[in-house]
């Protein structure tokens, strides 16, 4: 039998990574809206109306992974935790290695996937302000500039955005009844992470 490993993570933080590297502008959308900054609390509240239509919904594991235990059988699921991978990333793929039945051997991580800097973030807010146009059409040694705006924008910390109690509260509403199933289900430590309901 095959064997399923899902990795999960706080649904806080898992909205706020997901709004910063991928909902922050909108794409999809008509050209004088196409890359528009949305801010945070838009994005939110918007997505949230429809949270069963949109990320916010794929972040009920519960009820995902119940839907696989029906053809696999929970012995054959394992969940990991981001948290996990972040605080430790050779034990947690030594512990999926070894559900798989794999032989574990040192390796090393590097980060691919880096969260946008909060210059990078601010620039982006701003620059959705601006005419939709490159810069680099509009003045001379527009390439150079470019050059100097990434290394500008790579040299400050990651972005950061912080939930509201009434945002901490929503998500609370909907993820916690069903992180606490899971976490009884697959002895998880979910409260070690404070995922909602926890």
């Amino acid at each position: 039998m095959p064997k399923y490993f899902f990795t999960i993570r706080n649904q806080y933080d898992a909205a706020i990574s997901y709004y910063i590297n991928h909902e922050r502008t909108l794409r999809k959308s008509p050209k004088p809206f196409l890359g528009s900054f949305v801010s945070f609390n838009n994005w939110f509240d918007y997505a949230f109306e429809e949270y069963e239509n949109n990320f916010l919904g794929e972040l009920d594991y519960y009820s995902m992974i119940s839907l696989y235990e029906k053809y696999f059988k929970q012995k054959n699921i394992k969940i990991f935790l981001f948290e996990d991978f972040i605080n430790n990333n050779q034990i947690y793929i030594r512990n999926i290695l070894s559900f798989c039945g794999v032989k574990f051997k040192e390796i090393k991580i590097t980060k691919e996937n880096p969260r946008i800097t909060d210059r990078e973030f601010t620039y982006y807010k701003l620059r959705s302000k601006l005419p939709q146009s490159s810069i680099t059409n509009l003045i001379p040694f527009g390439q150079k500039i470019i050059g100097i705006l990434n290394r500008f924008f790579q040299n400050k910390k990651p972005a950061k955005i912080l939930l509201n109690k009434s945002q901490k509260d929503s998500l609370m509403d909907i993820y916690s009844e069903n992180n606490i199933k899971l976490n009884k289900a697959y002895n998880l430590k979910l409260g070690n992470y404070r995922y909602p309901g926890f």
